[in-house]
């Protein structure tokens, strides 16, 4: 079933965001969460340098909770023709 919150899975790396120091930092790279669902997830993101990112989530749940959401990965690549930048759809 693949039912479970999206939220649970989320919650680290919202977390990772917001702890971010105020401070200038060199550039790195950027990752935004948006159109959640209690399905899915649409992740947008922008590299430094062309290549491959790989996004990995999990749910923050106990297994029978979560409905059974394994962890999982997704990758993308980045390239200059579209300004190192990609999306992903997380489900």
């Amino acid at each position: 079933m693949r039912g479970a919150s999206v939220l649970g899975w989320l919650a680290p790396l919202l977390a990772l965001a917001a702890a971010a120091p105020a401070a200038a930092a060199p550039p790195g790279l950027l990752v935004t969460v948006g159109e959640v669902t209690d399905t899915s997830a649409m992740v947008w993101l922008r590299g430094i340098a062309w290549g491959e990112v790989t996004v990995r989530y999990e749910s923050v749940r106990p297994a029978p909770m979560a409905g059974g959401v394994p962890a999982g990965a997704r990758s993308v690549r980045v390239e200059p023709s579209r300004n190192l930048t990609a999306k992903l759809v997380l489900q």
